[in-house]
C-alpha cells in the first residue's frame, strides 16, 4: 500500500488519509477547528472530555468506516458562526441533532401540540 509522511505530525499513513498536500486529514480538521474556534480538536477534548455532554457516551455512528468525532455543541445565539465563547461542550451526532429540535421551541411547540391532538 502506498503512503506517505504528514508534514505536521510526522506520521506515515495511507495515501487516502490525504486530500491533497503532505498535511494528513486529521491535522487538517485540527488546523480547520483551530481557525474557526480558536482551539484544536485535541484542546476541546481535553476541556470537555472525548463523551457525549447529554447522553454520556463515545460517538458510534461511522462515516467511510470510520468512527465520526463528537460534534461542537455551541450557542447559536452568540454569533452566527461560532466562537470560543460560544463553545458548550461535545455531542455525539444523535445528541446534537435532537438537541437542535428541542432548541427550536416554535416548531417543538407545535409537534407537541400535534401529538396532544392525535393521542
Amino acid at each position: 500500500m502506498m503512503s506517505k509522511i504528514c508534514s505536521r505530525c510526522k506520521q506515515k499513513l495511507p495515501l487516502n488519509e490525504f486530500a491533497k498536500g503532505y498535511v494528513c486529514r486529521s491535522c487538517r480538521r485540527d488546523q480547520n477547528d483551530l481557525l474557526h474556534w480558536g482551539y484544536t480538536r485535541t484542546e476541546i477534548t481535553a476541556m470537555y472530555g472525548d463523551i457525549c455532554g447529554i447522553c454520556k457516551q463515545p460517538e458510534t455512528l461511522t462515516m467511510l468506516g470510520k468512527v465520526r468525532r463528537l460534534c461542537i455543541d455551541h450557542d447559536h445565539n452568540c454569533c452566527p458562526a461560532g466562537c470560543k465563547r460560544c463553545i458548550r461542550g461535545l455531542l455525539c451526532y444523535d445528541c446534537n441533532k435532537k438537541l437542535g429540535v428541542v432548541e427550536n421551541r416554535d416548531w417543538l411547540e407545535d409537534a407537541l401540540d400535534y401529538l396532544e391532538r392525535v393521542s
